[in-house]
C-alpha cells in the first residue's frame, strides 16, 4: 500500500490502480507494511489485514 493521502474528503490510499477511502478508523494494531486485501461483500468493500486476523475496515472506491 502506498502512503495515505486526503482524497475526496477521505483518508485514502492507492492500490491495484484504484483509490480507496476509509469509512472507518484505522485499527491500532495494523501497520502500513502489513499485507492487505480488498473484498466486495455484496453491500460494499472491506479491507482486511492478512497479518492481524479479525475485524475488517469498510472502504469505498473513489473516482
Amino acid at each position: 500500500m502506498g502512503g495515505l493521502r486526503m482524497r475526496g474528503g477521505y483518508s485514502a490510499f492507492q492500490g491495484g490502480g484504484y483509490w480507496f477511502g476509509f469509512l472507518q478508523p484505522w485499527p491500532g494494531d495494523w501497520y502500513d507494511t502489513d499485507q492487505f486485501y480488498i473484498q466486495y461483500t455484496g453491500g460494499g468493500y472491506i479491507m482486511c489485514d492478512w497479518d492481524h486476523r479479525g475485524p475488517c475496515v469498510s472502504v469505498v472506491v473513489l473516482p
